[in-house]
């Protein structure tokens, strides 16, 4: 009987923790975002695949950036009356503004899949170390600066440029909610966000 109870329970807890830390980072982000609850998050699909309980009824608008307590998760690809869907970071046609943690170098984060994407657009001459947080740099106006990424797994140069592979830090398959920014979207945050060279969950 106890463990029929505790197996009851546990879904129980599992959102009240999941809630208890999205209200954290609605604590920590200090713009007027909306929670929404993940429906269906499909492994592999190229096109959006995270189906969102909110869409223009919620106020959402398409391309507004969607984070996590990991991390960033990506955006809003297509709004619906009752529902979204969100084009996830790690998306082929997925790209997003990032900075470097040490030497604050930006660049463009592109989707690969399996929740990894590679920077682009970054010189030969930067040095970049795996297991070096990154960061969104705010450029895209999407994101604001500071947001987490992922981290830094592989690192060599190119003919043209660095050729930089990212694990992305939340994990998108299994997110049970988010948090969805406003646009337009701030480069900074007030008080802005400020990232830590060797934050917390790095690998």
């Amino acid at each position: 009987m106890l463990e029929a109870a505790q197996m009851a329970a546990s879904p129980q807890a599992a959102d009240d923790e999941a809630a208890s830390k999205l209200l954290g980072l609605k604590v920590k982000v200090p713009l007027a975002t909306k929670a929404a609850r993940v429906l269906v998050a499909p492994v592999g699909a190229p096109f959006g695949g995270l189906i969102l309980d909110t869409g223009t009824d919620g106020g959402l608008v398409r391309d507004q950036g969607v984070i996590a307590p990991e991390g960033v998760v990506g955006r809003l690809w297509s709004v619906g009356a009752t529902q979204s869907e969100v084009l996830p970071a790690d998306a082929p046609n997925a790209s997003i503004a990032v900075m470097l943690a040490r030497s604050r170098a930006t660049g463009v984060l592109q989707g690969t899949g399996s929740n990894r994407g590679e920077i682009r657009y970054l010189n030969n001459q930067e040095v970049v170390q795996p297991g070096e947080a990154v960061y969104t740099s705010g450029l895209d106006r999407v994101f604001p600066r500071g947001l987490l990424v992922g981290y830094v797994t592989e690192v060599k140069p190119g003919d043209l440029e660095l050729q930089v592979k990212v694990a992305l830090a939340a994990p998108l398959r299994r997110l049970p909610a988010v948090l969805i920014l406003p646009l337009p979207t701030p480069l900074e945050t007030q008080p802005p966000l400020v990232p830590q060279d060797k934050p917390g969950g790095a690998p």
